[in-house]
């Protein structure tokens, strides 16, 4: 899902879904990674070096202790959702609920992400999410969005920033929200030259939605060195070919993708293959229940 460095970096020689992470949103009364995940593991990362991360929502409760958490599966985590704080929209907060200090101090959330670390964990932040208070949705300002992700990313010292975009807003707004997007992490990317970009879009078995290719196209028209995207993937729909399950679906989603983002690169001097976009996908789902 993510570059690790060169010891960890996963296989390219699988045909197919070659670098997906999974990462799961556990919204339960305890950690536990559940059969549809494990399904989806098996079926796909049996033989690769490709690693699995849960996303956690650090403001909900229960806590989840991901630091003292010991399981080989789980040695990597997202932590999220980074969003505007509920009087300041432009203020970084997790869930809305804590700033970064009020996150310290309740939460002992420095402290945790740093033992992680310290254990060898990868710690990857997420910026979005779903709700109504996503940063970018409602700070209007494109250079007080870009230091409500600095300060966010400098604080915890990430290397790995995920951009969680959520589409759906009235037409008139979308082409302002969707240039905002690109200056502020064109301009994270400027003062963090080394940090990786990843973008979350939905998909489903035909492929990312209008909006999110048109972000992805966007963001490698302006050179902003996207390390990869996420595809945000549900359960098949109704209009699935039939008989298609869960880890089906997932491979489609990602065929349909790569077919997507192929002409996309076209245009390079040198254009990556089939199997490079393919290990710069990544997937993400959600499985359990809200709690």
């Amino acid at each position: 899902m993510f570059d690790l460095g060169e010891d960890k970096r996963p296989s390219r020689r699988r045909l197919a879904i070659v670098l997906i992470g999974t990462s799961v949103a556990l919204w339960t009364a305890g950690w536990f990674v559940a059969t549809a995940a494990v399904d989806v593991y098996d079926h796909f990362f049996h033989s690769s070096t490709t690693w699995f991360a849960p996303l956690v929502d650090v403001s909900a409760k229960p806590t989840v202790f991901f630091e003292d958490f010991e399981h080989p599966i789980l040695s990597n985590v997202i932590v999220g959702p980074v969003q505007a704080d509920s009087i300041s929209e432009c203020t970084p907060s997790w869930g809305g609920k804590f700033d970064l200090d009020a996150a310290g101090r309740a939460l002992d959330l420095d402290r945790r992400l740093v033992r992680f670390k310290e254990r060898g964990g990868t710690v990857v932040i997420q910026f979005g999410g779903a709700g109504t208070r996503a940063l970018d949705v409602v700070c209007a300002h494109p250079e007080r969005l870009a230091a409500a992700y600095a300060e966010v990313v400098d604080r915890y010292d990430a290397a790995i920033a995920d951009f969680h975009f959520a589409f759906g807003v009235d037409p008139v707004q979308a082409e302002a929200l969707a240039q905002r997007r690109l200056e502020a992490i064109a301009a994270l990317r400027d003062r963090f030259p080394e940090i990786q970009i990843w973008l979350t879009l939905p998909a489903d078995e035909t492929g990312l939605t209008e909006a999110g290719l048109d972000l992805l196209s966007r963001g490698l028209s302006a050179d902003l060195r996207v390390s990869g995207v996420n595809l945000e993937v549900a359960a098949p729909s109704a209009d699935a070919p039939h008989g298609l399950d869960f880890p089906e679906s997932v491979g489609a989603a990602v065929e349909a993708v790569v077919t997507q983002w192929t002409p996309l690169e076209a245009s390079r001097p040198r254009s990556p293959s089939k199997r490079d976009i393919r290990a710069r996908l990544g997937v993400t789902f959600q499985i359990g229940r809200d709690a």
